[in-house]
């Protein structure tokens, strides 16, 4: 009995005994994703580093080939992705590529802003960008400044770039002739094909319905006497009719709409300025020429294309303009024009049968050129025979239809805006400097805020020197001779 358990004891030993020698052998699979370590180069070893990297690459685009065509039951799921490396220059510029916002360790995201100073100098792996991004990193990418990195962010990176688009005309002088510096960003900073298109004339002459005809293009069956030229005139952009001053419980007086210099942009970057009117009625007879001195100067200096309204031949008028472009201030722009005249067209508001005459448009033309050549104001168009002086006519209509002597009021509209916009643009700046709406506002600015001190100026001289002197010589002869006869 004893025999039994003494031999099943000791073969129980040996077995163990041999269990503990025995050789294990554990198998291994090798085939897992190689992974890529990160790794931060100067700029100046990156051409010393370049073929290297190309192979590395076109081994890792190999494998990963491989590795679609033939998958492995036994890679690892959670396998982070492969890391790109980012140079990053030795004077701190980063590539424009990745100037988007860069996830930083603590979680915290920093914008990228082209300067290595945006990464805390503590943490240099905050400057790896994972080359697959995420959804939340797409997102950061495409906010703010950094969305011309994205397909998504360009359209709205091109949308900020653009100024808003305007639907009613907006004042450039506000309340006590303060020049209003927060339409600057109704203008295009790199834009270059622009037109600037002024209008002076007397008050009631149609500046503001001229205006309405440029501000937009319509069809030739539109019913522009409806909606443009009748008393309920519904879509005009530029107000037609008078405003009410009450006249402490009296009878209204009536205003000019226009008071103040305004401007509209349209859709073809057209610059529309509208004026008030030239010698205003209700204004003080001592500074009514400043006004309209101030007005005609800027438009002189701003304009590509300048519409005369005329009513017959206004000798104030011409005598206004011969004293504005003498008198005018000198812009002391880069690259400004000295002395520049804008393209001039002459238009006849509310002409009549007879003015539609040939004999009567020669004799008015024949006057024109007479009075307004030595001005030296470009008022004629077209070359060689075919060169006559710059003038239209528009009717005064009760509907759209045509008559014996003009053609339907569409048809007049169009060609209306083709002579305007026909014209030749006259460049306020030398060929070297390209003239953007940006540099054309400072212009402006510039030109608004030298025209009214400047006139005021010439006007206290003007008077100091002759009507005050003239007065107190009189005064002074007067007291002489009456003592001389008293003696």
């Amino acid at each position: 009995m004893a025999d039994p358990r003494r031999r099943f004891r000791n073969k129980k030993r040996d077995e163990a005994c041999s269990g503990l020698l025995a050789p294990v052998t554990i198998a291994r699979r090798e085939d897992a994703a190689r992974m890529m370590q990160p790794k931060i180069l100067l700029k100046k070893d990156r051409d010393r580093e370049q073929e290297t990297w190309d192979r590395e690459r076109d081994k890792d685009r190999k494998l990963e080939r491989d590795r679609e065509a033939e998958p492995s039951p036994s890679c690892y799921p959670d396998t982070p992705p492969a890391l790109k490396t980012m140079i990053v220059n030795r004077t701190g510029e980063v590539r424009p590529a990745d100037r988007c916002q860069m996830p930083l360790a603590g979680g915290a995201l920093v914008q990228g802003s082209g300067q290595l100073s945006a990464v805390p100098s503590s943490s240099v792996c905050a400057a790896l960008v994972s080359s697959v991004p995420t959804s939340r990193d797409k997102g950061s990418c495409s906010g703010g400044a950094g969305t011309a990195g994205t397909s998504a962010g360009a359209p709205n990176a091109l949308q900020e770039l653009q100024p808003p688009r305007m639907n009613r005309p907006t004042p450039l002088i506000v309340a006590n002739g303060i020049f209003n510096a927060n339409a600057r960003k109704l203008f295009h900073k790199t834009n270059t094909d622009f037109t600037v298109i002024g209008v002076l004339g007397g008050q009631s002459s149609g500046k503001s319905t001229l205006l309405n005809l440029l501000a937009a293009e319509r069809s030739l069956d539109y019913d522009y006497y409806q909606h443009l030229f009748s008393p309920e005139a519904d879509e005009c952009i530029f107000a037609t009719r008078h405003k009410l001053k009450p006249n402490n419980g009296q009878k209204s007086i009536l205003r000019p709409r226009t008071e103040t210099l305004q401007f509209f942009i349209t859709r073809e970057r057209h610059i529309l300025l509208d004026t008030p009117p030239l010698m205003p009625v209700g204004k003080d007879s001592d500074h009514q020429d400043l006004y309209s001195l101030g007005t005609m100067a800027q438009l002189l200096s701003v304009c590509h294309i300048l519409i005369l309204v005329i009513d017959g031949l206004a000798l104030e008028q011409l005598r206004l303009i011969n004293a504005a472009l003498r008198l005018r201030p000198t812009l002391h722009c880069k690259g400004y024009v000295r002395d520049h005249m804008p393209q001039v067209v002459f238009v006849r508001a509310r002409a009549h049968r007879i003015d539609f005459e040939i004999q009567q448009r020669e004799r008015l033309d024949k006057k024109l050129a007479y009075l307004y050549g030595p001005t030296g104001l470009p008022i004629y168009r077209g070359r060689g025979d075919a060169r006559c002086l710059n003038t239209f006519l528009l009717p005064e209509v009760s509907s759209n239809k045509a008559t014996a002597f003009h053609s339907c009021l569409g048809e007049l509209v169009r060609q209306f805006r083709e002579r305007i916009l026909g014209c030749t643009r006259i460049s306020m700046c030398h060929t070297s400097t390209e003239l953007s709406e940006a540099i054309w506002f400072e212009i402006l600015a510039e030109s608004a805020r030298k025209a009214a001190p400047h006139f005021e100026k010439i006007y206290a001289e003007i008077k100091l020197r002759h009507l005050d002197t003239r007065c107190q010589w009189r005064s002074d002869n007067w007291r002489t001779f009456s003592s001389n006869a008293e003696s």
